[in-house]
């Protein structure tokens, strides 16, 4: 007979050492990620939480880090889990996230996107290793995400009773329906919305694992997370409170008995599922019988028809159109924004719908900006944590391993189902969830089919580390720095204060980034001041650094026409509108200053054909009494030459 070398049993001093160390990181990661995260917000900055939290987790990480080097045997202790096949996915995921800047437009404009993703790849892992050192994080880790949850609903509930209850009008300034107003601690409603669907399946669990106060706390946290998500009618969260339900309810049937579910208890659930799906299709079916806004917003989901739905469809139609042109590389890591405008023709846009900097879907984000080895890798990060998950339920582990890692399913397909219609990849509060997802479910695959240990040089591991959390800390420092003076340049700008616009755009630090949240580049705003103060030299040298940061940002193009106009270069002038037109032929200022061009070159026919091209709907007075002109201006033309 083989004998087996008996592991060496740690004394008692030594197991309550590891585990007071194991605690502490614990509690440490869980305050910071579910507690602190998610309530960071600065309302100066364009995007009040991106980069904030950004910044605030590549600290916490670089802290973390540190910690972990400095604790003894800490990470020794369960870093075989880190031979998982799901981290060699989420490091080559990384790694093509780095490599796809080579061919980007503008580069820095990758650097969210890699900074982003090593943090998510780090904080994965350090999850994972916490986990792994912490037995009754199981127990704590729920209870975390229930105190945020009812904290992130009260915050809810106190917004929608301010701002919609409340409301003395129906809709904002810019004609969005008032509960847009609601969006807790987040940039967006939707952000919010999908945020507490993924809490929804800790409370859940909670509800099965917890007793007396626990389980109130549950229950209650479920109840107002689902009366949030009914109130914020985000389409796309309903999609995935409905498809992630479905699913896990399914598994409960069919594979009831691993799960220790009696009989009786599956067929109640299969009445219950069959109940819900016909009340859910009689509303798609009865629905345009009752004039209810809530009902209006379902029946919205399946009609191509539908504003949102058809400006959708339009882009990720122009999005398959770069992946084919791309199919490899790519357009690199954050230039979707700048290379999409160039696949505009012949979609008809108007020029409210040119924000959107995203497909609105991550998978055609991920494809269109890695190519197709990184859409596949994007992928297979989910495939195996599926695989992962459906070994847990067929395995004999621990019934409550399955339950939780069943909820955790639900969560994930409620990820990848929003993921379908939003952009739940760049919301660092929702990579967050995500990243918990994952390590919790390789945490529990690890427990029955765990990896060889090996030995690894703490040295050569944290000094890179360390180097390049310290790149992503100075990026998302000025990323941030860049936003909240951006914000004070927009302000100067409305007030018309053209050296305060100047004075701030020469305080922002482009080192790191040069485009602001809209993909506005900062030398435009340098440009405006400039021009404003009619000095038109230095106003195109900035302009012209403008384009070359964003070549597709329309107002640049037309700003730049000005520029040779005023100077007399009305052919120069002529170029620039016309580049502006070829990506939204019904940009009104565009049309107007091309057919001014045309007067000036003393081409009337073409200056009337350009007016001509303005919808009706966008012409004004003026506009009309310059197509009068033009018109006499040809028929004086016409019997002039006629007499000749």
């Amino acid at each position: 007979m083989k004998t087996q070398k008996r592991k060496p049993v740690k004394t008692k001093a030594e197991k309550k050492s590891t585990l007071s160390q194991g605690q502490i990181h614990f509690y440490l990661f869980s305050i910071f990620s579910i507690l602190v995260l998610p309530v960071l917000y600065a309302k100066n900055a364009l995007d009040p939480s991106l980069m904030l939290r950004l910044l605030g987790i590549n600290i916490f990480l670089l802290a973390a880090m540190i910690y972990v080097f400095i604790t003894p045997g800490f990470v020794i202790a369960g870093i075989s889990i880190l031979r998982q096949r799901i981290f060699y996915l989420l490091l080559a995921y990384f790694l093509i996230t780095l490599f796809s800047m080579f061919f980007a437009v503008n580069y820095k404009e990758s650097f969210f996107d890699i900074s982003k993703t090593y943090a998510m790849l780090l904080f994965t892992a350090y999850a994972s290793l916490i986990f792994t050192a912490t037995p009754d994080w199981l127990d704590k880790l729920p209870k975390f995400v229930i105190v945020s949850a009812l904290i992130a609903c009260g915050i809810g509930f106190f917004q929608y009773y301010n701002y919609v209850i409340m409301a003395t009008v129906d809709a904002l300034p810019n004609g969005d329906p008032i509960i847009y107003r609601v969006k807790g601690l987040m940039s967006h409603k939707n952000v919010y919305a999908i945020s507490l669907l993924l809490m929804l399946p800790f409370t859940g669990f909670g509800i099965y694992k917890f007793r007396k106060s626990w389980r109130f706390l549950s229950i209650l946290a479920a109840i107002l997370i689902l009366v949030l998500i009914f109130l914020l009618r985000t389409r796309s969260v309903w999609v995935g409170l409905i498809f992630s339900t479905g699913v896990s309810v399914g598994i409960l049937i069919l594979y009831g008995k691993s799960f220790n579910v009696p009989g009786r208890v599956r067929l109640s659930l299969f009445i219950g599922i069959f109940i819900a799906l016909s009340v859910v299709a009689a509303l798609f079916v009865a629905g345009k019988h009752f004039d209810n806004i809530y009902i209006r917003q379902l029946r919205t989901i399946t009609n191509p028809k539908a504003s949102n739905n058809m400006f959708r469809i339009k882009i990720w139609d122009m999005s398959t159109k770069m992946v084919a042109d791309h199919p490899l590389t790519g357009v690199g890591a954050g230039n979707w924004k700048i290379i999409s405008p160039y696949y505009y023709e012949g979609y008809n846009f108007e020029k409210n719908q040119l924000n959107w900097i995203r497909p609105h879907n991550d998978y055609l984000w991920v494809v269109t900006e890695k190519g197709i080895i990184g859409f596949l890798v994007f992928l297979g990060i989910f495939v195996l944590t599926f695989y992962y998950m459906f070994k847990i339920f067929l395995s004999g582990t621990k019934t409550e391993y399955k339950v939780f890692s069943l909820c955790m399913l639900a969560g994930l397909l409620s990820y990848l189902s929003d993921s379908t219609f939003s952009f739940p990849l760049e919301r660092i509060e929702i990579q967050v969830y995500l990243a918990i997802i994952l390590a919790s479910t390789v945490v529990i695959y690890n427990t029955f089919n765990s990896q060889k240990g090996f030995k690894i040089n703490k040295f050569l591991f944290i000094i890179p580390v360390i180097i390049l959390l310290s790149i992503s800390i100075a990026y998302s420092y000025s990323a941030l720095n860049l936003e909240f003076k951006v914000k004070r340049a927009r302000i100067a700008h409305l007030r018309s204060d053209w050296k305060g616009l100047l004075t701030e755009a020469k305080s922002i630090n482009t080192f790191f980034r040069d485009l602001d949240a809209e993909a506005m580049p900062v030398e435009w705003y340098y440009g405006l001041a400039y021009a404003s103060l009619n000095d038109n030299e230095k106003s195109k040298e900035h302009y012209l650094k403008a384009f070359k940061a964003n070549p597709t940002k329309i107002s640049i193009l037309n700003n730049l026409g000005q520029i040779y106009f005023k100077e007399g270069q009305y052919n120069e002038a002529k170029e620039w509108f016309n580049k502006a037109l070829s990506i939204l032929p019904d940009y009104l200022e565009a049309n107007v200053n091309l057919s001014a061009t045309y007067y000036k070159l003393g081409e009337y026919e073409n200056a009337l054909e350009t007016l001509n091209n303005i919808p009706v709907k966008q012409r004004d007075e003026r506009i009309n009494k310059n197509m009068v002109s033009i018109e006499k201006l040809i028929r004086q033309q016409k019997e002039k030459n006629s007499h000749n």
